[in-house]
């Protein structure tokens, strides 16, 4: 029997697509590559994860209504993402740093010297490096 017969609203919605995620990933065996007939879950817990019941918490939402949030959770990912493909004498420099941060709306203006000096100050120099970096002073 078609489900979506039964979905009227957001809420509906959720409600049927979490009843989903849970039985596709809990009760559902599966057969394809490596599965042997056990769940996601089983899978993942089979793997050593620590806390798999916590990794397969992930929750059900409409995409539309949380993108923005998302993107702002995303845009740290992406900021250390380029700042790893950097040179790695351009991981220190502060120009560059400030030059990538202002891509992203993250920043607060009043905390984007702050995120930039706890970078810094975590990030190990290399030992080619004469100069210390000003933010790296401690």
């Amino acid at each position: 029997m078609p489900r979506a017969e039964h979905i009227n609203s957001k809420d509906d919605f959720l409600q049927e697509a979490a009843g989903y995620y849970h039985y596709f990933n809990f009760i559902r065996e599966h057969t394809g590559i490596a599965m042997n007939k056990s769940t996601p879950f089983e899978i993942i817990k089979e793997a050593n994860y620590i806390k798999p019941e916590r990794l397969m918490q992930f929750p059900t939402m409409i995409l539309e209504d949380s993108i923005h949030w998302l993107s702002k959770t995303v845009e740290v990912v992406l900021l250390q993402a380029e700042v790893n493909q950097l040179p790695t004498e351009k991981k220190h420099d502060l120009k560059t740093l400030i030059n990538l941060s202002h891509k992203y709306d993250f920043f607060e203006p009043e905390n984007a010297q702050k995120v930039l000096t706890q970078y810094h100050n975590t990030s190990p120099h290399p030992v080619s490096v004469k100069r210390k970096c000003p933010l790296c002073v401690k």
